[in-house]
């Protein structure tokens, strides 16, 4: 019996250890919500190292706000001339390309290049949502204070999976 304790001891202390060294090199990025089942982390950065289909090693720096929204904008000081609103899942939201590398940063920086006017893209979603929790995220940030009035536009994205 003494040896079973052991072994079960010994067993428990190496998963814990195990879980310790992981959550140091990869924190996870979401947490559980009591409406949408999980959302994105608020206020989290973290730089992940990720490899990509070749095999090539790159950074990702992720960062969310109070909101839980992974952001980009083109002027720094938030006052921007066109705002908008992306609403999305895994696309728009996990970890593998930085937020300024992101598809909707992508158009944010076009809208400047092409127009010269300052845009500013908010996105919320996480991987795995499908349109019900994509419309209670957006119930719940404008509960939270985030005002739509300066939304110019708001794209929803959805995957061939959705």
């Amino acid at each position: 019996m003494k040896k079973i304790i052991f072994l079960l001891i010994s067993i428990l202390l190496t998963i814990s250890i195990i879980e310790f060294i992981l959550y140091q090199i990869k924190p996870n990025y979401t947490e559980l919500d009591n409406i949408l089942g999980w959302n994105l982390k608020k206020n989290f950065q973290h730089t992940y190292k990720q490899k990509n289909f070749k095999g090539k090693k790159y950074n990702v720096n992720f960062s969310t706000n109070y909101l839980h929204m992974r952001n980009h904008f083109t002027n720094t000081n938030e006052n921007n001339d066109i705002n908008f609103l992306v609403f999305g899942d895994s696309f728009t939201s996990d970890p593998y390309a930085s937020n300024d590398k992101m598809w909707f940063s992508k158009i944010a920086n076009l809208i400047y290049e092409k127009k010269g006017k300052h845009a500013a893209a908010y996105s919320i979603g996480a991987g795995g949502y499908g349109s019900l929790q994509q419309l209670l995220s957006l119930k719940k940030i404008k509960k939270e204070g985030f005002d739509f009035n300066k939304i110019n536009f708001f794209i929803f994205q959805f995957c061939n999976n959705d």
